[in-house]
């Protein structure tokens, strides 16, 4: 069994705009200034 790393798998998906912008969209839902600073970096 091969595994993939979360940050590398992460990497991937969010190189795609439209799950890059659900992904912000779902830190903003959190209402949490410090889930959006970590979306926005990675």
């Amino acid at each position: 069994m091969t595994t993939v790393s979360h940050e590398s798998w992460l990497l991937k998906f969010l190189s795609d705009p439209v799950n890059a912008a659900g992904y912000l969209d779902a830190a903003a839902e959190d209402d949490d200034p410090r889930y959006m600073l970590e979306a926005l970096r990675r």
